[in-house]
């Protein structure tokens, strides 16, 4: 599994875009390196074969997300003194969790400490400015955090297919052994949240256009 770096058309991004592509695809290879290195090495026989670097890309995705990402003034702080943590928020169990925990050690956001909370149960709620709704989690336990976060602009990203278009405003999907994103931007855009043309043009924009 790896990331994929979009390809510009014959007409070419703007010269500010295609920078902010370099910038994020840079910035997203070194988070991924990030963890691995970071990571204890296992006894020969405990190695696959085929080493499974998803749960790496997505985290390193959501933490560059908040790069490329403009929440309301209202929303940027969670933090009850000094300054704001940024907090990203995770339905149920995954192997994200670890490398996220790995970035948010080591990684701000805008400046901000990174923290990491696990919504096992409706009662582990806190508002966050990102939230990921890994696949296979429990619907009536991700339909109740859904609810919660909809009541603060919240970045909501997802596995399961369709989900930019059907719950959120990011969706991970795979093509070809690439690991790709869908934005929903009308969806952002209703929850409060301006999202970076420099990350525009690397997602399949879904749903409705802006403004319609």
């Amino acid at each position: 599994m790896k990331a994929e770096c979009f390809a510009s058309g014959a007409a070419g991004p703007s010269v500010d875009i295609a920078r902010g592509r370099t910038s994020f695809w840079r910035v997203l290879s070194l988070t991924v390196l990030l963890i691995i290195v970071g990571r204890p090495l296992e006894a020969p026989a405990q190695q696959p074969d085929v080493i499974d670097r998803e749960p790496e890309i997505k985290a390193a995705y959501l933490y560059n997300f908040g790069r490329y990402v403009e929440w309301p003034a209202a929303a940027r702080s969670v933090g009850d003194s000094g300054p704001p943590d940024f907090v990203i928020g995770v339905v149920g169990d995954t192997p994200v969790i670890a490398p996220l925990r790995t970035i948010a050690a080591s990684k701000k956001v805008g400046g901000r400490a990174i923290v990491v909370h696990q919504f096992r149960a409706e009662k582990d709620f806190r508002p966050c400015q990102e939230l990921f709704v890994p696949a296979g989690q429990d619907p009536e336990l991700v339909a109740s955090i859904l609810k919660k976060a909809r009541e603060t602009a919240t970045l909501i990203a997802g596995d399961e297919e369709g989900f930019a278009l059907k719950q959120g405003q990011i969706g991970f999907y795979t093509d070809e052994n690439n690991m790709k994103f869908e934005i929903n931007a009308a969806a952002a855009a209703k929850a409060g949240l301006k999202i970076s043309s420099k990350l525009l043009s690397l997602g399949r924009i879904v749903g409705e256009k802006q403004g319609n």
